[in-house]
């Protein structure tokens, strides 16, 4: 006579049954593909703010020494870009060629501090030129940037470059008293004697 399951053992084949027939239906998941592993990012040290300053200093002394461009923006201790409708006077300048000599007509100009100046500045001569309002200092470190680039050109209200036969303006107001330079800063036209005074009283 065959023996009959106990309990405990039919319990067993039941629930391994029921668990076989529910591994069929269900259908697997394919596994979540895992995302790369980023690398850490740390913050940039001490050593590495420095040298990153330094590189951009360098970069600053580069365009000064090279002379890209030099930019008085519109005002100066020799004054400010002046409006048109302030004029208070207007000053005629010639700029003159003649027995290896370069200059502007007048050399000295006297003008009384807050007036607003225009001045019509006409090239006689057969060479490019340039007038340029600063104080004398200023022209220095200005001519000797023009003499290491030569070719830079300006857009600055008390600067004007005026080809021959030609006539060019600036409006300028002079708000402080002292005595200023207009010059011609083309390397070599200074030299030749091309600059001259200006009297702010």
């Amino acid at each position: 006579m065959e023996r009959r399951a106990t309990r405990p053992a039919r319990a067993r084949r039941h629930a391994a049954r029921t668990a076989a027939c529910r591994a069929r239906a269900r259908p697997r998941r394919a596994p979540r593909p895992r995302r790369p592993l980023q690398p850490l990012t740390s913050r940039p040290g001490r050593g590495q703010i420095m040298s990153r300053n330094s590189t951009l200093l360098a970069i600053a002394a580069t365009i000064a020494l090279t002379g890209i461009a030099v930019a008085h923006g519109p005002s100066s201790p020799a004054g400010e870009a002046g409006h048109a409708g302030s004029v208070t006077r207007t000053v005629e300048v010639r700029m003159l060629e003649g027995d290896g000599r370069m200059l502007f007509e007048p050399a000295e100009i006297t003008i009384k501090r807050g007036d607003t100046v225009r001045f019509v500045v006409k090239n006689a001569g057969a060479l490019d030129h340039e007038m340029v309002i600063d104080t004398l200092e200023g022209n220095q470190r200005h001519k000797a940037a023009m003499e290491r680039n030569p070719d830079m050109e300006h857009a600055d209200p008390n600067a004007v470059k005026v080809e021959p036969a030609r006539t060019g303006e600036i409006v300028w107001r002079f708000t402080n008293a002292g005595t200023f330079e207009y010059a011609c800063l083309i390397p070599g036209h200074y030299q030749a004697g091309m600059h001259g005074r200006i009297n702010v009283r």
